[in-house]
């Protein structure tokens, strides 16, 4: 949960790790053209805080019970404790691992938003194959 909203956010990640970006390029010029929702403050603040790599921003914005799951890996991450250890292990295996928002749709309260990842897989990570700087 987010601190001070009842805003119900789900994330489509879909992490791919290639030494180049093909499938991914290809996917993008086969969809139509899409201009993104604006996006709430929250959610701007939220992305800003991820694409610097700073877990003291990141979980500013949670309350004590929170839970950040990703399911491709297996994660579950609950509260402030265990969602600082997986953000650190995963900005440590991607220093420079950002988001780029490419579609999104904020109806009340809820948002999904879709973006692209892109970063440098430098250190081992828990649930993929080894790092070797893909």
């Amino acid at each position: 949960m987010l601190r001070g909203h009842l805003l119900s956010v789900w994330f489509v990640l879909a992490l791919v790790l290639t030494t180049g970006a093909p499938l991914a390029t290809a996917a993008q010029e086969a969809s139509p053209a899409a201009s993104p929702a604006a996006l709430p403050p929250l959610l701007e603040e939220w992305l800003a805080a991820f694409n610097a790599g700073d877990p003291d921003q990141l979980l500013a914005l949670y309350t004590e019970d929170a839970l950040w799951e990703e399911p491709a890996i297996g994660l579950a991450a609950r509260g402030p404790d265990e969602i600082r250890a997986h953000l650190e292990r995963l900005f440590t295996a991607a220093p420079d691992i950002g988001y780029a928002v490419t579609s999104s749709v904020v109806a009340g309260d809820g948002a999904v938003v879709e973006w692209v990842v892109t970063g440098t897989y430098s250190a081992d990570f828990p649930g993929l194959p080894p790092a070797a700087g893909q």
